[in-house]
């Protein structure tokens, strides 16, 4: 995989990081990742992305969530990862699960969890 087409967006509370990926056998956009930090919050990082469906199942998500996860264990400015995901995605509860993040409790958003890793 590779990251392209950076796209940096600011509004008054939230700076966002948003990244194509491409599956570099076919050279082919398969999806985005976003990264948000919020100037009220500046060292929490949300992860959210979006894979092309023919992808689903390939074990990419959980590749690429991985290689987010493994910068953050390295980077020492951010204290927590979240990620939102709804209840019935199944597949990326599964990612999140397995990479040994943390459902929070939240009352916002009542049909989603709200994962958490935390630096040590």
């Amino acid at each position: 995989f590779k990251m392209i087409s950076e796209s940096i967006v600011e509004s008054e509370d939230i700076k966002s990081h948003r990244l194509g990926i491409m599956r570099n056998s076919q050279n082919r956009l398969i999806g985005t990742v976003v990264l948000k930090s919020r100037k009220s919050s500046p060292q929490v990082c949300e992860i959210g992305f979006s894979l092309d469906e023919k992808q689903w199942r390939k074990g990419f998500a959980t590749e690429f969530v991985s290689g987010v996860l493994a910068c953050f264990k390295r980077q020492s400015y951010f204290t927590e990862l979240r990620a939102w995901v709804v209840k019935e995605n199944v597949g990326s509860v599964k990612i999140f699960e397995q990479l040994e993040f943390k459902i929070t409790s939240q009352n916002q958003y009542p049909d989603s969890f709200l994962y958490s890793f935390q630096r040590n």
